[in-house]
């Protein structure tokens, strides 16, 4: 057994056990992944007399921290060949990629389909996100004027960097991560709209659209009129929509008949304790101690 880095050679078969594995979540997302996100040295795949067996991929991210930027890694794409499974080959694989991402980032975290697998690795769920399930008619109607889908990657960079202003937690993004997640989006049959007024930006809103309803992965807005906008040009495409936010954010205090629940998000793992400790000068031993001692709300949005 051997675990090594992919090569170009193996993207293929990778991208069609992706497409066995996920398919349940595949919404045109596996192949913009494999054509914009896939990087063959990012991913890490465990050979069994010369053939793959699993695989994983990790990217890293920047991201602030109680004020502190800190470098994550983030385990995507965990899989084992249906005809390998429950031999122990992903454990091996994540116990070798593990110990050598421990020696590179402070943090590693994944979103798990199956929470329970990852937390014998040292993994917890640490944010969680509220799910808001509303229709149109819960919605207070106004004037969806000032939508649009023309929409610099500055300013939707500078709406972020002040509404994360807020909140610990997230990511660092620059331009060309909107310029990519426009793109993401339209492959998933989504878009990224944002609300002028007087030319200005005052909030955006990113989600896909299903057979049943709209799914709003992230919306950012600083004023319920910009929120109620935004909601009825999303209620304009479907009746029904699945708004997902911060636990910080009272939507329910706005939409009284809204279906609220908090949903498990994302997992993660302290490699590092003592150089936590150092850092932030504080004597904890866990990572759910580590979370909880967060000076703002947790926001994270990320799936990659």
């Amino acid at each position: 057994m051997m675990v090594v880095k992919a090569t170009e050679a193996l993207k293929q078969e990778i991208y069609y056990q992706w497409k066995q594995v996920f398919s349940f979540d595949d919404r045109g997302s596996i192949d913009f992944f494999f054509r914009h996100y896939f990087n063959a040295d990012d991913c890490y795949v465990l050979l069994k007399d010369n053939q793959m067996v699993s695989a994983l991929n990790v990217f890293k991210h920047d991201v602030m921290f109680n004020d502190k930027k800190i470098r994550v890694s983030y385990l995507v794409g965990i899989f084992t060949k249906e005809e390998q499974q429950g031999k122990g080959y992903m454990t091996e694989l994540l116990l070798e990629v593990l110990d050598f991402l421990s020696h590179q980032d402070l943090f590693t975290v994944l979103m798990a389909y199956h929470p329970s697998l990852y937390e014998a690795f040292g993994f917890k769920t640490v944010i969680s996100r509220k799910k808001v399930m509303l229709t149109r008619n819960m919605i207070p109607q106004l004037s969806t004027m000032g939508i649009t889908y023309q929409v610099s990657n500055g300013d939707l960079l500078r709406m972020y960097q002040k509404f994360t202003a807020y909140f610990t937690g997230y990511k660092v993004r620059d331009e060309a991560y909107y310029a990519k997640i426009k793109q993401d989006l339209e492959a998933q049959n989504g878009k990224l709209v944002a609300y002028l007024e007087n030319d200005q930006v005052l909030g955006y809103m990113m989600y896909t659209l299903h057979t049943t309803h709209i799914e709003v992965s992230e919306v950012v807005y600083f004023n319920s009129d910009t929120l109620y906008r935004l909601l009825n040009f999303a209620a304009s495409l479907k009746d029904r929509m699945d708004v997902y936010v911060s636990t910080a954010e009272n939507l329910g205090k706005l939409f009284p008949k809204a279906v609220v629940e908090n949903v498990p998000f994302l997992m993660a793992r302290l490699n590092d304790v003592s150089l936590f400790n150092e850092l932030y000068q504080v004597h904890i031993h866990t990572v759910q101690e580590a979370f909880s001692m967060a000076k703002r709300p947790l926001f994270f949005h990320e799936y990659q």
